[in-house]
């Protein structure tokens, strides 16, 4: 019998493999996934989601005032605390008597005075006016006003105290104090007279001057002034 043209003629011996090949070629077409126990590639797998977590933690930027967590927490050095400051130094402010001629006009014009042998002001100057043993002077509290050109080679670089030195007065270094308690505070415009010594209690502090004499100092905070 000769061949058919166009046809495949298979044996009938051969029927039954091919029948059993054709489900066989067909299921291994379609990709299942790797048996079990079969090792699978990470390069050519997803990533799982805790892969994913770990890369956004690591990628994400790192505020500059958090520390990483594998370094430890530096701490910002605690401020140093207030430096201690000081007072201007002489000439007073602008407006405070400066010589004995406005001093004095400045009393005058204040009014009656109040009789005191000692004082202190709303600023805390401490003034003694007539004592036995302490001389007519006037005190700032604390430190007092840096004046190094005063003040060279003392126990302090700080006038604290103006006192009077015979017909005048004297800026004072003192580490000392003329104080006592119990001395009546007075209310600014003031004027309190006591001993040869009349002083006018101002905003800016105290201004005094010899009531027999040409001498007298203004003293505050400001600063101070001898004239």
């Amino acid at each position: 019998m000769g061949p058919v043209t166009g046809r495949l003629r298979v044996p009938l011996r051969l029927l039954p493999v091919l029948l059993l090949a054709l489900p066989l070629a067909a299921c291994g077409g379609e990709d299942d996934g790797p048996a079990p126990g079969a090792t699978t590639s990470s390069a050519t797998s997803e990533p799982t989601v805790a892969e994913t977590t770990a890369t956004e933690a690591s990628s994400a930027p790192t505020s500059p005032d958090s520390p990483s967590p594998d370094s430890p927490r530096s701490e910002t050095p605690s401020p140093a605390g207030p430096s201690t400051s000081t007072l201007p130094t002489a000439p007073p402010e602008t407006g405070i008597p400066a010589d004995y001629e406005s001093a004095a006009q400045a009393i005058d014009a204040a009014g009656d005075p109040v009789l005191r042998t000692r004082f202190s002001t709303a600023s805390d100057i401490y003034c003694v006016l007539s004592h036995e043993v302490i001389p007519a002077s006037c005190e700032l509290p604390g430190r007092g006003i840096v004046d190094p050109d005063v003040c060279t080679g003392g126990a302090t670089d700080a006038v604290g105290r103006i006192e009077q030195d015979g017909a005048g007065f004297l800026p004072v270094c003192n580490t000392d104090t003329v104080r006592e308690p119990g001395a009546k505070r007075v209310p600014d415009g003031t004027v309190v007279s006591g001993g040869e010594l009349d002083c006018l209690v101002a905003d800016y502090g105290v201004v005094c001057v010899l009531t027999h004499g040409t001498s007298g100092f203004s003293l505050g905070p400001g600063g101070y002034q001898v004239f």
